[in-house]
């Protein structure tokens, strides 16, 4: 099952590698420096295109791994059981960046006209890199489930504001190519939290988020009302005696 895992998290890191690299050649190729339009290019059509089929090669992948009956852990306590030496070193580094990157995302919004909301993203960005550590250490069971639910919480928050301050600041963006990918990476975000916050919830469902249509719908519990059993002739002759002590 940590093969598998491994697996998964390995397929991750190198479709955002590849998405992330033919996106920053979109911006560096594809925008007119001076009317911020967009030209006619190649990477218009395989910017979505690596989206998509990133996307897609994971369904078969998961798909794959649930032929073989294989189930995800049920509580977050197993789900951050990491024994790797790597294990803590790469949630440590992660945990850096994310407060880094909300650090810079203070100073550099100082002045711009929605420097109040890039501000609160960036104190929510900055909690998340804090508490992704206690998140990550929870198979300690240092921490009440209630708290660490709090913390899975946070950046779900964080990319629900980012997300309607995107489409507040791009209302009026002629060019949807500048802000497109942003936010289907953001909704993206948005569901992995979403997601994996369950386990924390214990409402934990892997593969609901993939295969919708798999998942049955249970009938309604109903209360029954108990059976009445006629009473034997011993139990009716037995209240009878006794209603004539009470007359006597």
């Amino acid at each position: 099952m940590r093969k598998n895992a491994l697996i998964n998290s390995c397929y991750v890191c190198a479709a955002g590698a590849f998405g992330t690299f033919f996106r920053w050649l979109q911006n560096q190729s594809v925008f007119d420096a001076e009317t911020g339009l967009v030209n006619p290019s190649a990477l218009n059509i395989l910017v979505p295109l690596v989206i998509l089929g990133a996307a897609v090669l994971f369904y078969f992948l998961v798909r794959k791994l649930k032929a073989r009956k294989l189930e995800a852990p049920g509580n977050i306590f197993a789900v951050f059981n990491g024994t790797s030496i790597l294990y803590p070193i790469a949630y440590f580094v992660i945990a850096f960046v994310t407060v880094l990157g909300g650090i810079v995302t203070m100073f550099n919004v100082s002045d711009d006209l929605y420097s109040t909301a890039y501000s609160i993203i960036a104190v929510f960005a900055v909690l998340s890199g804090i508490t992704f550590p206690l998140i990550c250490s929870s198979h300690r069971k240092r921490y009440a489930p209630p708290i660490i639910c709090v913390f899975m919480t946070i950046p779900i928050v964080m990319f629900c504001i980012w997300l309607v301050v995107c489409y507040k600041v791009n209302s009026s963006n002629p060019t949807i190519w500048a802000f497109a990918v942003e936010i289907i990476t953001i909704c993206i975000c948005i569901l992995a939290f979403y997601y994996t916050a369950g386990f924390a919830y214990e409402k934990a469902e892997p593969y609901k988020v993939l295969e919708p249509g798999e998942t049955e719908d249970k009938p309604e519990p109903t209360i029954q009302a108990p059976e009445r059993k006629p009473k034997k002739p011993e139990d009716i002759d037995a209240v009878l005696d006794d209603c004539k002590k009470y007359i006597d």
